[in-house]
């Protein structure tokens, strides 16, 4: 079964890591060329339900401990 995430058995990227990947490389190449400081906000949501019974669910809420959370570039 294919998901957002990847397949599980034999462990290929989904698209989510795939796009975060090419975002952090393209980031890494850009700063390397020009030195361009770069700021990245991200968000993940679920939404499920229907017929106007929506709920959001923040997928990364469970990781924030009321801050910002910083990533340095490898």
């Amino acid at each position: 079964m294919q998901t957002m995430f990847g397949r599980p058995v034999n462990q290929k990227m989904g698209v989510v890591p795939t796009v975060v990947s090419w975002l952090f490389k393209s980031i890494h190449e850009l700063r390397q060329k020009s030195g361009t400081r770069f700021s990245i906000r991200v968000s993940a949501v679920e939404v499920t339900g229907g017929s106007g019974h929506e709920t959001i669910n923040d997928l990364l809420l469970p990781f924030v401990n009321g801050k910002c959370l910083h990533f340095p570039f490898h």
